[in-house]
């Protein structure tokens, strides 16, 4: 499943007082997150993504995605294995004269899609038969 969410930032959004969006999802695996921004805000609006609360995107706590005219897609694992099955977009900017958009995308698979998800069993018993020997 793949989810697309347009995220308005008002131009008197701060780092104090952000813009929240709650994004409701799915049970699964997150995979990918595509990020896109519109020309115009010049690296000015910034967006972290939080689960629980906890930053989860960027990885590194005291920085944030901020672009102009770029589309950033990133290969992920994020867990929804409890619900609630959301995570939250924050969003601000720096002295912005205009509100700004950025458009997020979420792929969502289900966990036995991925090897690391399967038990040890099932990846032993799948080897086996690529090589034949079951």
């Amino acid at each position: 499943m793949f989810y697309d969410f347009s995220f308005t930032i008002h131009k008197e959004k701060t780092k104090d007082d952000t813009e929240v969006k709650d994004i409701n999802l799915t049970y699964g695996v997150v995979h990918k997150v595509s990020l896109f921004w519109w020309p115009g805000p010049h690296g000015l609006v910034h967006l972290i993504i939080k689960q629980y609360d906890h930053q989860v995107l960027p990885t590194n706590i005291d920085e944030s995605f901020h672009y102009d005219n770029y589309t950033h897609v990133m290969e992920e694992r994020i867990e929804l294995f409890e619900p609630p099955f959301s995570l939250k977009l924050e969003g601000w900017g720096e002295n912005l004269k205009y509100d700004h958009q950025v458009i997020v995308g979420i792929g969502i698979l289900p966990p036995e899609a991925f090897p690391e998800y399967q038990p040890q069993d099932t990846r032993l018993t799948q080897l086996l038969k690529l090589i034949g020997i079951r």
